[in-house]
């Protein structure tokens, strides 16, 4: 499919621009350690989680961040398994999986290297989640 890598504003106790992979062979997202490291609030789950990668090599990690991503201006809050960056070979910072471009209704346009955002979808999706928190 090509490799379409975006430098966008990512959030969590700090806000930093970092490069952005967007990925539809993972189906979730990593970040690597030193970047994680550096905007904060990582926490450390009960038990590790093992990945398999597409050369066959398998990561393993007890640790995840919860971070926000600037899409079209708008914030989009979701988790990352946290990666030592040894592990992650492409020059990138964050690798974004199918279960955020799911949520999100992200698109990739490989002929143009670049990602659709539908910003209505982002906006609609927000309005749900909130008026729900607020039930």
């Amino acid at each position: 499919m090509g490799i379409i890598i975006k430098k966008l504003k990512i959030l969590s106790a700090k806000e930093r621009k970092a490069k952005l992979f967007f990925d539809t062979g993972a189906s979730s997202t990593f970040m690597k350690s030193n970047i994680a490291e550096e905007i904060g609030n990582i926490v450390t789950l009960p038990r590790k989680y093992k990945f398999k990668g597409i050369d066959g090599n398998t990561v393993e990690t007890d640790k995840v961040i919860f971070f926000a991503v600037n899409l079209l201006d708008i914030w989009c809050p979701f988790h990352a398994f946290v990666i030592e960056k040894e592990d992650l070979p492409v020059e990138a910072d964050v690798f974004i999986g199918c279960d955020f471009m799911g949520k999100y209704n992200i698109k990739l346009d490989p002929k143009k290297k670049d990602i659709i955002v539908d910003k209505e979808y982002l906006k609609q999706t927000f309005t749900i989640l909130f008026s729900q928190q607020i039930k």
